[in-house]
């Protein structure tokens, strides 16, 4: 089934272009779920015109992965600041 702008602009009115079938996201539909949340999220091929909506998606992709790591590590090393200041019982 092919989702026309008109309907996805139903759930994501700034959208700019129906999803793109050869979408390795969403595969046409618009939208996808990720693994971590399990929650719909809209594609960047809705929002980008689909030439550069792989190559852009792929960069967001990877620059979220980067902020999350990082995010990550200064959560660890927040814990762990706060364990040594903790007084040995």
């Amino acid at each position: 089934m092919t989702i026309t702008l008109e309907q996805i602009r139903k759930k994501y009115p700034t959208c700019h272009y129906e999803p793109d079938p050869s979408c390795y996201k969403c595969h046409g539909s618009g939208e996808f779920i990720t693994k971590n949340d399990g929650m719909s999220h809209a594609c960047i091929c809705i929002y980008i015109q689909h030439d550069y909506s792989e190559e852009i998606g792929k960069a967001l992709g990877k620059w979220a992965g980067e902020q999350l790591k990082s995010l990550r590590e200064e959560s660890q090393q927040s814990d762990e600041r706060t364990d040594e200041s903790k007084p040995a019982e």
